[in-house]
């Protein structure tokens, strides 16, 4: 009997698979919840790229402020030592100008001597003339000194044509002077034209200063928009999610899209300043090279003017001993007459 009954049985306990039936009739999918998960990653990456252009932004902005205030203070050390150089330049004028008033003065001295020397040599004559009608003792004396007069006259020619060069050398130092007062003026004339021009890159440099910080200002201005724009338009799309999905997603395309463009503005405008930048650098640089070329011409003319005041007080110097000669041998010879005549008596 138990023979029959396990051959009759079907065992199933070593089934390769078993066919398995679900106990869950039908599947729904929660839609709502599939949109908010695709929502919330949205906003996150809004979130993360309004992190980065933040950030970007607040480095661009302190990059730009940063060479602003390099490019001010270099330009404010350039004008400081401009104005300097200018000081010490118009001490050095002034110092010029005192020498050559007292040059002036030193020339009014001689053309006093040489009057009065004149009129020495006037009294001399009419003293001559007035001692004719002595006696023959006299007479004696008197040829005596015609010889003397002579020789007192041809050094007076001389002492005339030494008067006639001392007046050219006079009217060429005139001359020399009216040179240099124009060429001073025309150096004057020179640096107000650079001041002025300085006054002028200072003037635009700070308007576009000024225009650049008002550009930021817009860009700043508009991106609050835009995020107060989205912000608005995300919780209107929590309060009607369900109606207005199609169109959120085409907002939020075109609220990137003005954001790249946003991004590529900025970078244009960065690229804007950042030749503005290089534009104020060379004008720097002329600048250097403007003070270095007039610092070179107030050298030469620093040299030019002291060989001149060298040479002509050498001339002077010269001038004043041939001058002096002829008066000292003049007036000896008068004691040497006054003495022998003294001794004849």
């Amino acid at each position: 009997m138990a023979k029959q009954s396990n051959a009759d049985g079907n065992p199933k306990l070593y089934l390769s698979h078993s066919d398995t039936v679900s106990n869950q009739g039908t599947y729904r999918l929660n839609f709502l919840q599939e949109v908010l998960k695709e929502q919330q990653t949205v906003n996150t990456r809004i979130s993360e790229t309004y992190e980065n252009m933040k950030n970007q932004l607040d480095d661009s902005f302190s990059d730009l402020s940063k060479l602003v205030k390099k490019a001010a203070g270099k330009q404010n050390y350039h004008i400081e030592h401009l104005a300097a150089k200018l000081e010490k330049q118009d001490a050095f004028l002034i110092s010029f100008m005192e020498m050559m008033n007292q040059r002036e003065k030193e020339n009014d001295t001689l053309n006093k001597r040489l009057a009065a020397l004149e009129e020495l040599n006037k009294a001399i004559m009419e003293t001559l003339e007035n001692e004719e009608q002595v006696n023959q003792k006299i007479l004696e004396q008197v040829s005596f000194q015609e010889a003397a007069t002579q020789a007192l006259s041809r050094k007076f020619d001389k002492f005339d044509a030494f008067t006639e060069e001392a007046v050219s050398n006079f009217k060429a130092q005139e001359e020399l002077k009216e040179e240099l007062s124009k060429k001073l003026d025309v150096q004057e004339v020179f640096h107000n034209t650079v001041m002025e021009r300085l006054e002028q890159q200072f003037s635009a440099f700070s308007e576009e200063k000024a225009e650049n910080y008002g550009i930021q200002e817009q860009i700043k201005e508009e991106i609050n928009k835009n995020f107060g724009l989205q912000e608005v338009y995300h919780n209107k799309v929590i309060e009607r999610l369900e109606q207005q999905f199609a169109a959120f997603s085409e907002e939020a395309e075109k609220k990137l899209n003005t954001q790249e463009q946003m991004k590529e503005e900025l970078n244009k405008k960065l690229g804007v300043q950042e030749q503005a930048s290089k534009s104020i650098m060379e004008r720097l640089n002329r600048q250097e090279a403007i003070t270095e070329k007039i610092s070179r011409q107030l050298d030469n003319l620093k040299s030019v003017v002291y060989e001149r005041a060298s040479h002509l007080s050498e001339r002077f110097e010269k001038s004043f001993k041939q001058l002096a000669k002829p008066v000292h041998s003049f007036f000896v010879n008068q004691e040497e007459k006054a003495r022998g005549s003294n001794d004849k008596e």
